[in-house]
Protein backbone atom coordinates (compact mmCIF):
# COMPACT_ATOMS: atom_id res chain seq x y z
CA UNK A 1 0.00 0.00 0.00
CA UNK A 2 0.94 3.52 -0.78
CA UNK A 3 -0.60 6.61 0.58
CA UNK A 4 -3.64 8.16 -1.45
CA UNK A 5 -1.64 11.21 -2.14
CA UNK A 6 0.85 9.55 -4.43
CA UNK A 7 -1.81 7.75 -6.46
CA UNK A 8 -4.09 11.14 -6.43
CA UNK A 9 -0.66 12.84 -7.83
CA UNK A 10 0.25 10.06 -10.24
CA UNK A 11 -3.91 10.58 -11.54
CA UNK A 12 -3.24 13.86 -11.73
CA UNK A 13 -0.48 14.32 -13.61
CA UNK A 14 -1.46 11.39 -16.20
CA UNK A 15 -4.45 12.78 -17.09
CA UNK A 16 -2.95 16.67 -17.43
CA UNK A 17 -0.09 14.57 -19.59
CA UNK A 18 -2.51 12.97 -21.43
CA UNK A 19 -5.14 15.36 -22.05
CA UNK A 20 -3.35 18.57 -21.93
CA UNK A 21 -5.59 19.79 -18.57
CA UNK A 22 -5.65 20.01 -14.93
CA UNK A 23 -8.04 17.31 -13.96
CA UNK A 24 -11.48 18.78 -11.53
CA UNK A 25 -11.06 17.11 -8.26
CA UNK A 26 -14.61 15.30 -7.98
CA UNK A 27 -13.46 13.67 -10.94
CA UNK A 28 -10.12 12.91 -9.46
CA UNK A 29 -11.80 11.66 -6.14
CA UNK A 30 -14.26 9.34 -7.77
CA UNK A 31 -11.07 7.53 -10.36
CA UNK A 32 -9.22 7.50 -6.71
CA UNK A 33 -12.65 5.38 -5.40
CA UNK A 34 -12.75 3.41 -8.48
CA UNK A 35 -9.15 2.78 -8.33
CA UNK A 36 -9.69 1.51 -5.08
CA UNK A 37 -12.45 -0.77 -5.76
CA UNK A 38 -10.77 -2.35 -9.15
CA UNK A 39 -7.82 -3.00 -6.82
CA UNK A 40 -10.12 -4.62 -4.40
CA UNK A 41 -11.74 -6.53 -7.15
CA UNK A 42 -8.15 -7.86 -8.86
CA UNK A 43 -5.86 -8.22 -5.36
CA UNK A 44 -8.54 -8.27 -2.65
CA UNK A 45 -6.67 -5.60 -1.91
CA UNK A 46 -7.56 -2.31 -1.30
CA UNK A 47 -4.51 -0.03 -2.59
CA UNK A 48 -4.34 2.50 0.17
CA UNK A 49 -5.75 2.72 3.74
CA UNK A 50 -7.49 6.51 3.54
CA UNK A 51 -10.95 6.68 4.43
CA UNK A 52 -13.48 7.60 1.78
CA UNK A 53 -16.26 9.94 3.28
CA UNK A 54 -19.38 10.12 1.38
CA UNK A 55 -20.42 13.60 -0.57
CA UNK A 56 -23.20 14.70 -2.49
CA UNK A 57 -21.24 13.87 -6.00
CA UNK A 58 -19.60 10.60 -4.72
CA UNK A 59 -16.77 9.54 -2.55
CA UNK A 60 -13.91 11.79 -1.29
CA UNK A 61 -10.43 11.93 0.68
CA UNK A 62 -10.21 14.87 2.54
CA UNK A 63 -6.39 15.22 2.12
CA UNK A 64 -6.88 14.65 -1.59
CA UNK A 65 -9.12 17.60 -1.67
CA UNK A 66 -6.04 19.69 0.69
CA UNK A 67 -3.39 18.69 -1.72
CA UNK A 68 -5.53 19.50 -4.92
CA UNK A 69 -6.64 23.03 -3.35
CA UNK A 70 -3.32 23.64 -2.61
CA UNK A 71 -1.83 22.53 -5.73
CA UNK A 72 0.85 19.98 -4.45
CA UNK A 73 -0.21 16.69 -6.21
CA UNK A 74 3.42 16.36 -7.44
CA UNK A 75 4.29 12.59 -5.74
CA UNK A 76 5.98 10.11 -7.66
CA UNK A 77 4.73 6.38 -7.27
CA UNK A 78 7.12 4.12 -6.83
CA UNK A 79 8.33 2.21 -9.76
CA UNK A 80 7.67 -1.35 -8.44
CA UNK A 81 4.37 -0.32 -7.39
CA UNK A 82 3.21 1.31 -10.31
CA UNK A 83 4.18 -2.08 -12.41
CA UNK A 84 2.73 -4.33 -9.58
CA UNK A 85 -0.74 -2.26 -10.04
CA UNK A 86 -0.28 -0.95 -13.61
CA UNK A 87 -3.53 -2.98 -14.87
CA UNK A 88 -5.48 -1.51 -12.37
CA UNK A 89 -4.62 2.37 -13.24
CA UNK A 90 -4.71 1.74 -17.22
CA UNK A 91 -8.19 -0.33 -17.15
CA UNK A 92 -9.67 2.52 -14.60
CA UNK A 93 -8.00 5.27 -16.60
CA UNK A 94 -9.19 3.85 -19.98
CA UNK A 95 -12.41 3.34 -18.91
CA UNK A 96 -13.09 6.14 -17.18
CA UNK A 97 -11.37 9.62 -17.35
CA UNK A 98 -12.90 10.90 -20.68
CA UNK A 99 -16.08 10.91 -18.81
CA UNK A 100 -18.02 13.87 -18.34
CA UNK A 101 -17.93 14.61 -14.33
CA UNK A 102 -21.45 14.05 -13.92
CA UNK A 103 -21.50 10.49 -15.59
CA UNK A 104 -19.06 9.43 -12.80
CA UNK A 105 -20.94 10.87 -10.13
CA UNK A 106 -24.14 9.28 -11.76
CA UNK A 107 -21.97 5.71 -12.19
CA UNK A 108 -20.47 5.76 -8.21
CA UNK A 109 -24.19 6.82 -7.31
CA UNK A 110 -25.14 3.29 -7.88
CA UNK A 111 -22.45 2.20 -5.44
CA UNK A 112 -23.70 0.48 -2.39
CA UNK A 113 -21.05 1.64 -0.27
CA UNK A 114 -21.70 5.36 -1.09
CA UNK A 115 -25.42 4.41 -0.80
CA UNK A 116 -24.90 3.45 2.75
CA UNK A 117 -22.72 6.04 4.01
CA UNK A 118 -25.34 8.96 2.46
CA UNK A 119 -28.08 7.23 4.22
CA UNK A 120 -26.03 8.67 7.65
CA UNK A 121 -25.42 11.65 6.07
CA UNK A 122 -22.75 13.85 3.52
CA UNK A 123 -19.39 13.47 5.54
CA UNK A 124 -20.25 9.80 6.90
CA UNK A 125 -17.14 7.92 6.45
CA UNK A 126 -17.64 4.97 4.20
CA UNK A 127 -17.21 1.61 5.12
CA UNK A 128 -13.98 -0.58 3.30
CA UNK A 129 -15.83 -3.68 4.22
CA UNK A 130 -19.33 -1.92 1.99
CA UNK A 131 -16.63 -0.95 -0.78
CA UNK A 132 -15.34 -4.53 -0.93
CA UNK A 133 -19.08 -5.51 -1.53
CA UNK A 134 -19.09 -3.59 -4.19
CA UNK A 135 -15.95 -4.79 -5.65
CA UNK A 136 -17.26 -8.40 -5.17
CA UNK A 137 -20.88 -7.65 -6.91
CA UNK A 138 -18.55 -5.99 -9.73
CA UNK A 139 -16.19 -9.05 -9.74
CA UNK A 140 -18.94 -11.26 -10.23
CA UNK A 141 -20.90 -9.23 -12.95
CA UNK A 142 -17.80 -9.41 -14.85
CA UNK A 143 -16.86 -12.65 -14.56
CA UNK A 144 -20.90 -13.23 -15.99
CA UNK A 145 -20.79 -11.36 -18.54
CA UNK A 146 -17.16 -12.60 -19.40
CA UNK A 147 -19.13 -15.99 -20.02
CA UNK A 148 -22.16 -14.92 -21.43
CA UNK A 149 -20.23 -13.61 -24.51
CA UNK A 150 -19.43 -17.51 -25.55
CA UNK A 151 -23.28 -18.17 -25.80
CA UNK A 152 -23.48 -15.55 -28.45
CA UNK A 153 -20.93 -17.35 -30.82
CA UNK A 154 -23.03 -18.64 -33.94
CA UNK A 155 -23.29 -22.13 -33.66
CA UNK A 156 -22.54 -24.16 -37.03
CA UNK A 157 -24.11 -27.23 -37.90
Amino acid sequence: MVDAIKIASYISQRYEYQYGARIDEMKLQILLYFMQRESIVRTESPLFESIFYAHSFGPYLPEVHAAYVSDSLHDILPSSFLEEYRPVFDSVFELLSTKKTRSLCNLVHGEDSWKHAMMKGEGTPMDIQDIKKDATRFRIRRFLLSNLEQFHKPIYV
